[in-house]
């Protein structure tokens, strides 16, 4: 949680001089489950598949309740946590899907993270659970 330092060559170079891209994964949480899939209107070839399309995210701090908060510091210092791969949300919806198993801990996070923002908070049986999943 927090911020990461994105080095990007400023002349589209990558190494050895050749044109190069970059693929950054960042793990973001939904604080509403009420609210629309974020997704949906993103129709364009290049934001189809992704939670946030272009121009439909300003970061900003806006978070000052105790209990997201200490939620938060639960997932700190985890590098093990950083993203490397990408799942097309839509996915979930195929009568075949079975969920990935680098998955698990994420949907777990989002699942507490929920009973915190739209329900009662969590039990200590939900904090058990929560910190076996993010365990390293």
């Amino acid at each position: 949680m927090g911020r990461v330092r994105i080095n990007v060559p400023p002349n589209g170079r990558g190494p050895g001089g050749k044109k190069d891209t970059i693929t950054v994964y960042l793990g973001v949480a939904c604080m509403n489950s009420s609210k629309g899939l974020p997704w949906e209107d993103n129709q364009e070839p290049d934001t189809r598949n992704y939670v946030i399309g272009k121009g439909t995210h300003t970061p900003y701090v806006v978070v000052t309740n105790a209990e997201v908060l200490k939620f938060l510091s639960l997932l700190e210092d985890k590098p093990h946590l950083n993203l490397t791969r990408h799942q097309n949300p839509l996915d979930v919806y195929d009568p075949d899907y079975v969920e990935p198993e680098w998955m698990k801990p994420y949907n777990t996070i989002q699942t507490m993270f929920w009973k915190i923002t739209d329900g009662q908070g969590l039990t200590e049986a939900d904090l058990r659970e929560l910190l076996e999943a993010v365990k390293g």
